[in-house]
């Protein structure tokens, strides 16, 4: 088996380190507060809209009707 040039190497170290900065970066920005939140906002939307951009609307009712069943709920109780 041929042995590697070191130059090869290197330059395999080099994409290898700065895919490895993305990648943290990534992480670090995934983190943050507003990172959180905004995956947490996609996550909703994705539950809410379809992939067409379309509301899913039974989904919808379904929350609505669940929302306005614990208002009356909590006011006669």
């Amino acid at each position: 088996m041929p042995v590697p040039r070191v130059s090869v190497v290197e330059e395999e170290i080099r994409v290898t380190r700065e895919r490895l900065a993305d990648r943290i970066g990534q992480l670090e920005q995934a983190a943050t507060p507003a990172g959180i939140a905004q995956s947490a906002v996609q996550v909703v939307r994705g539950f809410y809209v379809d992939e067409d951009g379309f509301l899913r609307i039974p989904r919808v009712a379904a929350t609505v009707g669940v929302v306005v069943g614990l208002i009356v709920l909590r006011r006669l109780l």
